[in-house]
């Protein structure tokens, strides 16, 4: 069994024992899982009880014990140690993490509602147990209105405050590996303080192999197939299908929980909670009439139907509708209803889409935030059993809510789905099989033989047997050839023209991978991101912003398109340069064409897998502009593009939309195994005024880090019911007041601003959805018991006053 260091820290020799004459300790205050288990992930958390001969034991003793002989001016000389602890203190090694390696804590338990995490904390409360009782103590639990600090600042001169033998226990947190079994990543969690620059590359796309005949292809999922065709198709809808099954939404509370005193802001109006399942719901409702409908005031109406002769017992012909031109009395109309489990509660609610809004589309005010703050400590109650029974909407004839009842419950769900945010994972993993095509050798003229009349075939000379030497040289030059002319990283582009051939290809190394020695590739239908599912074929936003990404174009990437006529005249009427204007002050979009894993060399030059995505890029360009090289080409003559030249010629409109009902060839064949998008060069709906234009050279597609992704584009999220006020509150705003500036993370949603401005971090990885839920339920309840205690303390006076909160062990 591992422990902490125990091995450097003895007894003196000679030692001279002190004794408590009292305690304030009760055994009833120790932790009760002391038994070492190991759970199915591979992990412990439970409490060592460290034994009297033990180097922590003995430590712990010896520096108290030096300082109460300080405290209390005993005689110099004598090696001082603590005979032990008061009676019924317990000092326990919190062993917590992977079984092969846990985090340890230390923490002496014995007076209740107190464990002391350090010797400098007990030090002063040893010191009341010494003494008569006569003076409060003055420990940070006891009632101290001191910082840690500054109880230790006064304690200096009987604290060894570099004390020798073995260091504390480390507070470095470490990483649990949450995967079972096959798993398509590494489990080694990335450290908060990790790179922050985005690595991106454009290469040649790949193209896959059709399987042969007999072989079993790769099936597309249906609920993927599902999802996007509810983002991609037309739709007579109001609000189309933006959400999908597991997703975490907001859904509007219907009456909303009033806040306290009546403060404008603080009432709770959107709930947090995850999507179970998705209904349409069908309704007729009547015609609008017209000057030529039948159900015209003044218009006698026509009929659409008669009523059939009685009908004999034998006859099971229902009513009989004639043929007529006149339109039917009444319509259909659909929507999109949501059973959502809400979270921290366990009622579900069924809820129409105009009370639903994405997970970043809101955040909680701050005088709601505050008004939770001010809760009383003492009515903090985080107990599981007790958070389900709250019920936030209990229906249009039941009492409304109370506030001070739903704090507890609603506190846990936002902290739940924070959780949430920032965890990921990669789903239904398959094998994507592809070819590379070879470099075309370069011949120029002068190297062409020149034609000779015909004649008889000249006889070849034998060759002379080749040496062990000489074979050895040919094969390393064919070898060589033919590396270079199927090159892993042919045509591979960095996103800054300014690198050099070195550092582009440093990126690309640390993009695209090691080059793999079969052309075999693991790729993914989706993936869970923070509070999203995310399919391939997604349209997703991407943090960088335009201006960002090759702002001067690059080699295979086009330069941002500049302002539409419109807005251009208008500003030069306004004496105002339009030259900042244009596609590079909006955010960036990629058609996610696969999601695959990559070898990528670490720093000690072993393989690591990381993730990747690949695609096309587009921006966002005004509705009328217009591409001044259009009709352009590099050699003047073409009308087509070519490859690899820094300015390619580009669509001015979206890609021609095709029957939306009808797959691509790649869905048809197997669209598992494919990059090719669904529905084959349909876009989803641009923002109004605007058009989507691709930005990568035809052939070729970006490369990218995870950590890149912004999150789900929401075709027209602005004109949502519950957005468009505040649309319309940013548009009314005056200019000397701000304007439109801070409300970026609205526009963001339909990149209009960069993605940055509105986007999740996702860093930890997790087996699956489920235990994604379940690790945040649980870790969410940890830290909001650890919260209430924090407070109730402070409350009380026991707890330190100042801006140093208490040390909360939350790993």
């Amino acid at each position: 069994m591992r422990t902490v260091a125990d091995s450097s820290f003895v007894l003196p020799p000679n030692p001279e024992y002190i004794d408590f004459p009292k305690t304030d300790g009760t055994q009833t205050t120790w932790p009760p899982n002391t038994t070492r288990v190991v759970d199915h992930e591979g992990c412990v958390n439970y409490y060592d009880p460290l034994a009297n001969h033990h180097g922590q034991h003995i430590r712990w003793r010896v520096l108290v014990a030096e300082a109460l002989a300080l405290e209390y001016k005993y005689p110099k000389g004598p090696n001082y140690v603590l005979r032990d602890f008061p009676k019924n203190y317990r000092l326990f090694d919190h062993n917590k993490g992977p079984a092969v390696g846990p985090r340890h804590d230390l923490y002496l338990y014995g007076p209740l509602k107190k464990k002391f995490r350090s010797i400098n904390e007990f030090v002063p409360h040893a010191i009341w147990l010494m003494s008569d009782g006569l003076e409060p103590c003055k420990c940070k639990y006891c009632g101290s209105v001191k910082a840690q600090r500054e109880i230790t600042a006064s304690l200096s001169n009987i604290l060894r405050t570099t004390p020798t033998g073995s260091p504390s226990p480390s507070r470095v947190k470490t990483f649990r590996d949450k995967g079972k079994g096959k798993d398509p990543l590494q489990r080694s969690r990335e450290p908060k303080g990790r790179d922050g620059r985005a690595y991106a590359a454009v290469q040649r796309a790949f193209k896959h192999l059709k399987p042969s005949p007999g072989v079993l292809k790769q099936p597309m999922l249906q609920e993927r197939n599902s999802d996007l065709r509810a983002i991609y198709s037309r739709t007579a809808m109001h609000l189309r299908r933006w959400f999908r099954e597991g997703e975490i939404i907001w859904c509007a509370l219907d009456p909303p929980i009033t806040g306290l005193h009546g403060i404008e802001g603080a009432s709770i109006e959107f709930w947090p909670g995850i999507i179970d399942e998705v209904k349409l719901k069908t309704e007729s409702v009547p015609r609008a009439a017209t000057p030529k409908s039948p159900l015209s005031p003044g218009i006698p109406q026509a009929s659409t139907s008669k009523t059939p002769e009685p009908i004999a017992a034998d006859d099971t012909r229902g009513p009989i509708l004639e043929n007529s031109a006149e339109p039917l009395p009444w319509t259909i109309r659909q929507s999109t209803r949501y059973k959502v489990q809400l979270l921290a509660v366990s009622y579900s609610y069924t809820i129409d889409d105009e009370q639903v809004l994405p997970y970043q589309a809101y955040v909680p005010p701050d005088e709601l935030i505050s008004s939770m703050i001010d809760y009383p400590p003492d009515k903090l109650n985080f107990d599981k059993d007790f958070l389900t029974q709250f019920n936030p909407c209990p229906g249009p004839k039941a009492p409304a809510a109370q506030f001070l009842e739903a704090v507890p419950a609603y506190a846990t769900a936002i902290q739940i789905a924070s959780i949430l945010s920032s965890t990921w994972c990669l789903t239904d993993d398959y094998e994507f099989r592809y070819s590379i095509r070879p470099a075309t050798p370069k011949v120029s003229n002068a190297s062409l033989p020149l034609e000779s009349p015909p004649g008889p075939v000249a006889p070849q000379q034998p060759k002379e047997p080749l040496t062990l030497e000489a074979a050895i040289e040919q094969a390393s030059r064919h070898n060589a050839q033919l590396s270079s002319s199927t090159s892993y990283y042919r045509n591979v582009t960095s996103v800054n023209p300014g690198m050099s051939q070195a550092e582009s290809q440093q990126i690309a190394d640390r993009v695209l991978g090691a080059q793999p020695s079969q052309l075999v590739q693991t790729r993914f239908q989706g993936l869970w991101w923070g509070s999203e599912r995310i399919w391939v074929d997604d349209f997703i936003r991407l943090k960088v912003p335009r201006r960002m990404l090759a702002p001067n174009g690059a080699p295979n990437i086009l330069p941002p398109s500049g302002p539409g006529k419109a807005v251009k005249a208008q500003w030069i009427a306004e004496g105002k340069d339009p030259a900042a204007l244009g596609a590079g002050t909006r955010g960036v979009f990629l058609r996610l064409d696969g999601l695959l894993t990559v070898d990528v060399p670490n720093e000690s030059g072993a393989m690591k897998k990381e993730a990747r995505v690949c695609g096309m890029l587009y921006e966002l360009a005004d509705e009328d502009w217009e591409d001044p090289e259009e009709r352009k080409t590099l050699d003047g003559n073409s009308a087509n593009p070519i490859p690899g030249s820094s300015q390619q010629p580009s669509s001015s409109t979206t890609s021609p939309a095709k029957d939306p009902t009808r797959l691509s060839n790649a869905q048809e064949n197997g669209a598992g195994s494919s990059s090719a998008p669904v529905m084959e060069n349909v876009l989803p709906q641009a923002p109004i005024g605007y058009k989507f234009r691709p930005i990568v050279a035809p052939g070729h597609e970006f490369v990218g880090a995870m950590g890149l992704i912004s999150g789900r584009y929401y075709p027209r999220i602005l004109v949502h019911p519950k957005i468009k006020p505040r649309v319309q509150s940013a548009l009314l705003r005056p200019a000397e007041e701000g304007g439109l500036t801070g409300f970026d993370n609205l526009w963001a949603l339909e990149g209009l601003s960069g993605g940055y401005f509105n986007s999740v971090d996702p860093h930890r990885y997790k087996k699956s959805r489920l235990a994604m839920v379940q690790d945040a339920t649980r870790e969410a309840l940890e830290q909001l018991q650890n919260y209430a205690e924090t407070k109730r303390e402070q409350q009380n006076g026991s707890a330190q006053n100042g801006g140093d909160a208490m040390e909360v062990d939350e790993s």
